[in-house]
């Protein structure tokens, strides 16, 4: 990870543009979003329906802070993370792009957090280990995401203690090296992807720790993920990280 004193222009909120990946949020999506209107009002919203099958599209239309669109089926939350942001950058030529899970564990409070962290850096990480991190979750959890963090570290040498916090922001310009290549794991696996990318191409990289509240009603299975989790570190390590060249990734 490469560091200097270089400062992007980008401030908290001018100019930054928010993804929110949801697949069938139909449930919590407006209560959550009750909750938080007066403060989203104040940033660039796009919601990226992922194919639900529930009302989450009809339902997000209907918020007026809020830019929607839908993936006729459900392609993975990275392929909408990667949808809404270059979309932004396409539509309109954000500054800064960061993604937030529908669930808003990381809430707008997390958000101005990480975005201040694009000032020294191309990518900024929320963060639920990192100094300073206050969080809400089932110890089940903890310690499932300290297990996973080990294994990254053995295997990938990411220099991020969590990778899978929903809360990421990164400069323009770091979002098209990042993301314009299409998605090896479009799935909630494409974490690891985007980080090696940019680890690969010695991109700045900060990690912040955030406030992060569990919400009830999660979509993440630990035995299932772990599996899946697993298999893409190791997946990561032979096609992209390189088992005989550490920096041959795609770009």
């Amino acid at each position: 990870m490469r560091r200097n004193s270089v400062k992007n222009d980008v401030s908290k909120t001018e100019g930054l543009i928010v993804i929110v990946p949801a697949y069938n949020e139909e449930a919590r999506l407006k209560r959550l979003f009750d909750k938080w209107q007066d403060i989203l009002n104040q940033y660039k919203c796009i919601l990226v329906d992922d194919g639900s099958s529930d009302g989450t599209f009809l339902l997000a239309k209907t918020m007026n802070f809020l830019d929607v669109l839908k993936h006729e089926r459900n392609l993975g939350k990275g392929a909408a993370v990667r949808t809404g942001i270059l979309y932004a950058i396409n539509r309109y030529n954000a500054k800064a792009v960061l993604f937030a899970d529908a669930d808003l564990s990381a809430g707008p409070k997390a958000w101005d957090v990480v975005a201040q962290g694009l000032q020294e850096a191309d990518v900024a990480v929320g963060s639920r280990f990192a100094c300073g991190a206050k969080v809400k979750r089932s110890k089940l959890r903890s310690v499932s995401s300290l297990a996973f963090h080990y294994l990254q570290k053995i295997c990938l040498h990411l220099p991020v203690l969590d990778t899978q916090c929903g809360c990421k922001a990164f400069t323009r310009e770091t979002a098209i090296k990042l993301f314009n290549p299409e998605l090896r794991f479009p799935g909630f696996e494409f974490d690891l992807e985007i980080l090696l990318r940019a680890v690969a191409q010695g991109l700045r990289i900060k990690e912040i720790g955030i406030e992060w509240h569990e919400e009830r009603g999660s979509k993440v299975h630990i035995t299932r993920d772990a599996i899946k989790l697993t298999r893409a570190v190791f997946v990561c390590q032979r096609e992209l990280f390189g088992l005989q060249n550490a920096k041959e990734m795609p770009q």
